[in-house]
């Protein structure tokens, strides 16, 4: 939810019964998907923001991670290659009411104070505190608004500060229903805004310039020595009724079109690929 319209649109319930396989499976992969996201269920917040109590015994007694700090990275072992450390971090540009942020005994998301040198230093501690040779560093950003192409010029200069003082090789961020321009810098990726991938927002009025139906799977390759990106592919899809389709050859030639006129002036180019690809030049 970007852009709540209550206090109640905080809240969720997550109810895993039992050690069976497939609650096992589900206590899992709602794990996962939180940690990547930053949220730090680690006790009660009022009736509306609960985890109950026999998920979290699910957790323990299977030895699964109990999410008990928004900071903390979600860590991917990649066989033979090495990690990749994803920090996930909030920004209140996007929404995210300040109450929203995880506390001492409260749970809640990863919230930024702000997009300040002294943030960025704060950042640079935890990186370097967690980072070995060979890892691939994601900072992930739920930032900005949910329409619009223009980057914020605090949004690029905290990007650039994230690859240049933090030591984050691929800024992923996220908010806007639509792809925004894409920048290479010094060689690693800033994605300032991904667009959607498959939500509830479809058949949203109002936005219908922007196509926010069209959506991107994005494969990047990243050298791990030296955290630089080799390439970009992107493969358009469409939601429909709530599932996803591959774009027709005219939306994806309008959405090829579309995200290198907002990428030219960051230096980038998005080209025609293989198979109905997009291929991102710098």
């Amino acid at each position: 939810q970007c852009r709540p319209h209550s206090r109640a649109a905080r809240g969720f319930s997550l109810h895993v019964r039992g050690d069976k396989p497939e609650a096992v499976a589900a206590a899992r992969a709602i794990g996962a998907a939180l940690e990547r996201a930053g949220f730090a269920p680690t006790s009660y917040h009022e009736a509306d923001f609960a985890v109950i109590d026999a998920a979290l015994g699910v957790y323990d007694r299977q030895h699964l991670a109990v999410l008990n700090a928004a900071a903390a990275p979600a860590v991917l072992s990649v066989a033979g290659k090495g990690r990749v450390l994803v920090f996930a971090y909030g920004a209140q540009s996007s929404g995210i009411p300040p109450d929203w942020a995880a506390a001492a005994g409260m749970p809640g998301v990863n919230l930024l104070p702000d997009l300040s040198p002294a943030t960025l230093q704060q950042i640079a501690a935890q990186v370097q505190a967690i980072k070995r040779p060979a890892d691939v560093v994601v900072a992930s950003l739920h930032w900005g608004g949910n329409w619009g192409y223009a980057v914020p010029a605090a949004h690029q200069r905290f990007a650039h500060g994230l690859i240049d003082r933090c030591g984050v090789d691929v800024v992923h961020g996220h908010s806007s229903h639509h792809p925004m321009g894409i920048e290479v810098y010094r060689g690693r990726l800033i994605l300032y805004g991904c667009g959607d991938f498959l939500n509830d927002y479809e058949g949203i009025a109002g936005y219908e310039a922007y196509r926010g139906d069209l959506s991107l799977m994005y494969f990047l390759e990243v050298d791990p020595a030296s955290g630089t990106l080799l390439r970009l592919r992107m493969v358009p899809m469409q939601m429909r009724r709530f599932r996803l389709n591959r774009a027709s050859e005219k939306d994806a030639r309008w959405l090829r079109m579309r995200l290198d006129r907002e990428s030219r002036h960051l230096g980038s180019r998005v080209e025609a690929g293989p198979g109905g690809s997009l291929a991102l030049r710098w």
